[in-house]
């Protein structure tokens, strides 16, 4: 059996564990944002809601401006965090089938 502990505990054979996930709890946050402001978008939003900070500029409340970007920014971290579980469950359940070998 492949999966034999005993017999190949002595030994130290490279994990052949699947991960596909993108994230770690450690490095959702600083990789989300580098991500998303990598979206011209993002950039241009976030650049229109810094200029409503300068007083000669300014169209509205500078806190109304900040609404829509932190919501979007929001919004696709919450659907990121989604999608990653999803492949973090799947690795898992992937990771924890046995293999079995037999020779021809």
């Amino acid at each position: 059996d492949i999966n034999a502990t005993d017999i190949n505990g002595s030994h130290l054979y490279k994990s052949n564990k699947i991960r596909t996930t993108k994230y770690s709890l450690l490095s959702f946050l600083p990789r989300n944002l580098f991500e998303q402001l990598h979206r011209s978008a993002n950039i241009y939003f976030i650049f229109l809601a810094a200029l409503n900070f300068v007083p000669v500029v300014e169209a509205f409340q500078p806190e109304i401006a900040l609404v829509p970007i932190i919501l979007v920014l929001l919004v696709t971290a919450v659907k990121d965090v989604l999608e990653d579980y999803c492949r973090f469950r799947s690795d898992h359940l992937i990771n924890r089938i046995l293999c079995h070998w037999h020779l021809l």
